[in-house]
């Protein structure tokens, strides 16, 4: 069966307050940064696109406490199961002046049928673009990317990233999706934004690097 994949519209609007209470608007931004997949939806809905309007209670970890559809997708069923893994979504942590006690988000988002991506990934995380620069120019120039990834951060007891393995691409905020679905066997993404940090992705055959066999 065709799997569900998602496309998160740029319709991302912050809410303070309690949800028995009208909440005001605020300015604050909260981004999605990762995705569980949805329940497949049924062949009834059109290939354009299933649209929801979902209220997300963040918690400051970026978390989700609650969500709630605006309007039912017409299958009861399929509204608890997806609500149940929009539960395991994560949006970027509150910045500091942001609520500590949560907050609600509410996002459109287009739900589409189409066959799953699924790749075997490592990836190396920095937490600035200039450190990701720097590293993507060490690939770039010959260094081996697999033993990067494998080197302790900066100020940190924990290695600069890791292997992922067979990954569903559909995890991850448009941008990433795409970059990720044009990547080469053996290439490396160019530095990809996702909330705080920067990360490079290198992408292998199906069966992985020796180093993620071990």
């Amino acid at each position: 069966m065709k799997q569900t994949f998602l496309s998160v519209i740029l319709l991302s609007i912050v809410l303070a307050g309690c949800a028995t209470t009208q909440p005001e608007a605020t300015s604050s931004r909260t981004e999605l940064i990762s995705m569980t997949s949805l329940p497949s939806i049924s062949a009834m809905y059109p290939m354009s696109g299933l649209k929801l309007n979902v209220l997300f209670h963040i918690r400051a970890d970026g978390s989700i406490e609650e969500v709630r559809l605006m309007k039912s997708s017409g299958d009861p069923d399929w509204d608890k199961a997806a609500i149940d893994s929009m539960k395991l979504w994560r949006f970027t942590p509150f910045t500091d002046n942001q609520p500590t006690d949560g907050h609600w988000v509410r996002n459109t988002i287009v739900l589409q049928v189409q066959a799953p991506t699924i790749l075997t990934l490592s990836e190396i995380t920095a937490s600035t673009l200039e450190e990701a620069d720097s590293l993507y120019g060490l690939v770039q120039g010959g260094s081996d990317f697999d033993k990067l990834y494998q080197q302790i951060a900066p100020g940190s007891s924990e290695p600069r990233g890791k292997f992922l393995g067979a990954t569903d691409v559909a995890r991850y905020p448009k941008h990433v999706r795409d970059a990720l679905r044009t990547l080469g066997i053996n290439e490396v993404t160019k530095p990809l934004r996702i909330g705080g940090k920067f990360l490079l992705f290198k992408r292998y055959k199906p069966d992985g690097p020796d180093i993620g066999q071990q």
